[in-house]
């Protein structure tokens, strides 16, 4: 545990400059839109270019963290350093999923806490599957990659694909069955999140457990065209 305690430590130290302005930048966009009724354009746009900023460091933390230690790496940590994989995992986990699931639905229920529970409750949990869907894949894709722009380049791949599969698979969203449309239509986007977000975590136990690349890979595609096939069920409209 006091390995895992000092991994944790090292690695914010070492990112604790972009958690600030990650940080800083989502705060600023969330209160942004509490109210818009004297906002001049300039806010609203600096509003716009704070989230995006919110979202790129977003992920290029996670990537951070995740290759501070490579294990894809033929000089990456555990091969000058051997340690168990479940340690190391729990460090990089405990720490993306903190910063990156956590802080975001703390500071949520902080901006809500002064509304009626009935009007935000149902919605928390979404968010929290959600935010854990896109830090779980993201963190699977970090870990397949050997440095930052490999890792970029996977992502835009990762996103392309999702895009194309999206559009091959409008024929057979409007053959399937209306009923069963209506029934992915009720349980919404937690339903993505949930399912998919098992292929993120298998992908992740390949690469630290079984150091299998390949398998993780393959599950990464897998999960990307499953989302792609999912999500287009969920936003095609219902037509009777």
């Amino acid at each position: 545990m006091n390995l895992a305690w000092h991994i944790i430590k090292k690695d914010f130290s070492h990112n604790r400059l972009g958690i600030l302005f990650w940080a800083a930048s989502g705060i600023w966009a969330g209160l942004s839109g509490i109210d818009r009724a004297g906002n001049t354009l300039t806010s609203e746009e600096l509003g716009i270019v704070c989230l995006i900023t919110h979202g790129v460091l977003l992920l290029g933390l996670i990537a951070s963290i995740l290759q501070e230690d490579n294990v894809v790496d033929p000089e990456g940590f555990l091969l000058t350093r051997p340690m168990a994989p479940r340690r190391l995992l729990s460090a990089k986990l405990g720490l993306v999923l903190t910063l990156f699931v956590i802080v975001p639905l703390l500071f949520f229920l902080a901006r809500k806490s002064f509304e009626p529970a009935a009007s935000w409750m149902p919605r928390l949990g979404t968010i929290g599957l959600n935010l854990t869907f896109i830090v779980l894949g993201a963190s699977a894709v970090a870990a397949c990659c050997k440095n930052l722009s490999r890792y970029f380049l996977a992502l835009f791949a990762s996103l392309f694909c999702f895009g194309l599969l999206r559009l091959e698979f409008s024929s057979l969203i409007e053959s399937t069955p209306f009923a069963m449309r209506v029934v992915l239509h009720e349980t919404k986007l937690p339903l993505i999140a949930l399912i998919f977000s098992g292929f993120w975590a298998g992908a992740l136990y390949s690469i630290y457990y079984r150091r299998r690349l390949l398998v993780a890979v393959c599950l990464i595609a897998v999960g990307v065209a499953g989302t792609a096939l999912m999500s287009g069920y969920l936003t095609t409209p219902l037509r009777h």
